[in-house]
């Protein structure tokens, strides 16, 4: 628990560690360890297009099977995402990135926050360095979103004051 010139473990395991897929490491012995390496890999490739499928799934974006695997596929090898392979550290945000947009959808037009919430808590947890990022990300993302569509599409349920609710809330639940 301690580091070979000092400091305490808790600063490791925040900025390396802190992925849900790192114990996955514990399953493999000694000297199998690159196995375990090239798993994580291909799960965080494999989950990044995943996430981005259900996005693409939610929002109605296109009904074309084909091209929701290739536009999935485009999203998990990125160029961010194929750099970003060595330093899997920094790669569970780009798992996480089409939740956060998907609960910042959800709570604009329907008022539901869990998706939002729990996908945002674990980007900042997992990395603290990228999910701040997705912070920033997350309020560009409001506005962006707030604003290129139609009042309809934005306020199903007739809300009044519906701007200043809508962006309390995203304040609130970050």
């Amino acid at each position: 628990f301690s580091r070979a010139m000092g400091g305490e473990f808790l600063g490791m395991y925040a900025y390396y560690l802190a992925s849900p897929l790192s114990y996955i490491v514990a399953l493999f012995p000694k000297h199998m360890m690159l196995e375990a390496l090239y798993l994580i890999l291909i799960l965080k490739c494999g989950l990044s297009g995943l996430t981005f499928c259900h996005y693409i799934n939610k929002n109605r974006i296109t009904e074309n099977k084909a091209a929701q695997v290739m536009f999935s596929c485009m999203y998990a090898l990125s160029a961010y995402g194929v750099v970003m392979q060595h330093n899997t550290m920094w790669f569970d945000c780009v798992i996480l990135l089409p939740l956060v947009a998907l609960g910042i959808e959800q709570l604009i037009k329907e008022r539901k926050y869990k998706m939002f919430t729990v996908s945002l808590a674990v980007c900042i947890l997992s990395n603290f360095y990228i999910g701040y990022m997705v912070c920033i990300f997350t309020f560009v993302y409001f506005f962006f979103y707030y604003f290129s569509r139609s009042k309809r599409e934005i306020n199903p349920l007739g809300e009044k004051a519906r701007f200043i609710r809508s962006i309390s809330r995203v304040g609130i639940f970050s």
